[in-house]
């Protein structure tokens, strides 16, 4: 878990000194992210870099992206376990948590978070998403992702997610 931390400062760190040698296009990608764009790369903070790497997987901002990974009880999951590519799958949508939980325990499925919304999925969905539906870490969840007493094994899968997305990134 604390790896991904890691690995994303390094990315923020490795941007920031990209960009400060001003390239265009990289100001760009960073102004595509952020709510008040920058002219002057000089002018960028290392925590612009963190918020548009936090904003390119899915989350608000940088702290968004760590209340997910670290903490117990989240009210909002961003968009990183709803990405385009699983759009074809089948899943059911529920904006209540209790009524959502209670399908995925008839269906047997995996429940997951999009923003404050929650979705059940199969284990199709889970391996495109780039999980592997047979992790150990699906089974203190119940295989849901919401589970606040089970923050360690969310914070664990969710790194394992973002390290597959960072790695198709390159």
């Amino acid at each position: 878990m604390v790896d991904i931390i890691l690995t994303l400062k390094h990315r923020a760190r490795l941007f920031h000194r990209e960009l400060a040698k001003g390239n265009p296009m990289d100001l760009a990608r960073l102004n595509r992210r952020l709510a008040k764009p920058h002219t002057d790369p000089a002018l960028v903070r290392r925590r612009d870099c963190l918020t548009m790497l936090a904003r390119e997987q899915g989350f608000r901002s940088w702290s968004h992206l760590l209340g997910v990974i670290r903490d117990k009880s989240v009210s909002d999951f961003g968009t990183l376990l709803y990405p385009d590519r699983c759009y074809a799958h089948f899943n059911i949508w529920s904006a209540d948590i209790n009524e959502a939980r209670r399908i995925r325990s008839e269906t047997n499925g995996y429940l997951l978070g999009y923003k404050k919304q929650f979705f059940v999925v199969d284990r199709d969905y889970v391996a495109t998403l780039g999980l592997d539906p047979e992790d150990p870490d699906w089974q203190p969840l119940e295989r849901d992702v919401t589970h606040p007493a089970h923050a360690n094994a969310r914070g664990r899968l969710i790194s394992r997610l973002l390290h597959k997305n960072l790695s198709v990134a390159r």
